[in-house]
């Protein structure tokens, strides 16, 4: 009875190393991104330049950094790194790596952007491209959502590396916006408002739509109020203070606040200002020129529509209606019907003006391989070459007649025995050499 109190105390490990740790030579290091939320750069992984919008199933056309179905995702308008360490401790020097991965595409724009994925490894001796590991998306797709992805695996063998023991390297894949794609629209502006009705002013409230390529700080965007008699500033509020209520298939944002106060209209404004910078600046009931603020100097635009204390509260509010994706799209109305804070308002559409494809990487394998056979060729008096091979490397052969030009002859995979290629057929060349690709 009463019950006895006790303290415990739990310790929490952080089981995530730094980086991606290669053990012994044929044993590789796999990462399948199970589980990512696509809200944070994962662990081992340092990615730069857009923003995470956590998990998509391909509907979404907003540009930024997502986890598709658990992969590592992105829809981009320029060039972003995504960069996953390693550590060689296989207590020998890597000359070799085999690298295969799953390039997937989950978001269409049918004749957009050839977006692409491609691939390089950072060493202390320098970078290597690797051309073989290069994807590039499939613009003849319709646009919008390619349902559970489409998918295709890429494998190679890079040779020709110097990796330490010991040594940290980095994988970086690059994703590249193509041509021709699209740009989205970056456009902040006022989408709907409620500042009057019957009784005691209720439920105002400021919605703000962001346009899918902006990818600033909310903070810096603020939403002024002004006074229409005296046109001095009364209320100001970051964009950041605002909640995010959908994200439509557009990549449009709606954001919105309650803000009780909103003034009953004498030709009083709303400016939107980032960093400084006034980008819209509409009234109601008349116009103004701001005397303070950051939208000092500007005259206001009449948005041509108002309200009135007849309405029941929670109706008729101001917002846009008709079919684009930037303000001068669209029109502003006075709604009768209930107010559609945080969604799209009556009659109104939202239009994908991005072409950018969403492409992921996914089920990773880095595996270290022993450093290439040593070998010699040699040719028989019948005119057959010889030399052993390492299982699952390609061979080149290439012939010449003086030792200074070169021109290929045939390509053979790796057996782990020795090869016998007849190069009778090419005779007249009497120079033969064979190189690992």
């Amino acid at each position: 009875p009463g019950y006895l109190s006790d303290t415990v105390t739990v310790s929490i490990l952080d089981t995530d190393t730094p980086e991606y740790v290669l053990s012994a030579i044929g044993t590789p290091v796999v990462e399948s991104f199970e589980f990512f939320s696509g809200d944070q750069s994962p662990a081992k992984w340092t990615v730069n330049g857009l923003p995470w919008i956590g998990e998509d199933e391909g509907a979404s056309s907003a540009d930024g950094l997502r986890s598709y179905d658990g992969s590592i995702g992105i829809q981009t308008p320029t060039e972003v790194s995504i960069a996953g360490a390693f550590k060689n401790s296989t207590g020998e020097i890597l000359k070799r790596l085999q690298i295969s991965y799953q390039a997937e595409q989950w978001h269409a724009g049918f004749e957009g952007s050839e977006d692409r994925w491609e691939v390089e490894i950072v060493t202390a001796a320098g970078t290597t491209a690797v051309p073989a590991l290069t994807f590039i998306s499939d613009t003849s797709l319709p646009s919008g959502e390619i349902t559970e992805g489409a998918s295709t695996t890429i494998s190679t063998t890079v040779s020709g590396l110097q990796i330490e023991v010991g040594e940290e390297f980095q994988i970086i894949f690059k994703a590249i916006a193509g041509t021709p794609g699209i740009s989205a629209s970056d456009e902040i502006f006022l989408n709907e408002f409620h500042y009057d009705n019957f009784s005691t002013d209720a439920d105002e409230f400021i919605e703000i739509m962001v346009g899918p390529n902006f990818n600033g700080d909310l903070s810096a965007v603020e939403i002024v109020l002004y006074n229409g008699k005296t046109g001095n500033s009364y209320g100001t509020h970051r964009l950041s203070t605002f909640t995010l209520d959908s994200t439509e298939a557009s990549g449009h944002r709606i954001y919105s606040k309650l803000i009780s106060g909103i003034q009953n209209g004498n030709s009083d404004g709303i400016a939107i200002i980032h960093d400084g910078n006034v980008l819209e600046f509409l009234s109601y009931e008349g116009t103004l020129t701001a005397i303070n603020g950051p939208a000092s100097g500007v005259t206001s635009v009449n948005v041509g529509v108002s309200q009135s204390s007849v309405q029941q509260a929670g109706q008729a509010s101001l917002g846009l209606t008709g079919s684009g994706s930037s303000p001068e799209d669209f029109t502003w109305t006075r709604f009768t019907g209930p107010f559609t804070q945080g969604s799209l308002n009556d009659g109104q559409t939202l239009e994908a003006l991005v072409q950018s494809q969403g492409i992921a990487i996914d089920d990773l394998f880095i595996t270290p391989l022993a450093a290439a056979l040593e070998f010699t060729s040699s040719i028989t008096p019948d005119l057959i070459l010889t030399f052993p091979t390492e299982i699952g490397v390609n061979y080149e052969i290439q012939s010449s007649t003086d030792l200074e030009s070169w021109s290929f002859f045939q390509s053979v995979i790796g057996t782990s025995g020795t090869v016998m290629i007849d190069v009778r057929s090419d005779a007249q060349k009497i120079f033969f050499r064979v190189g690992q690709q």
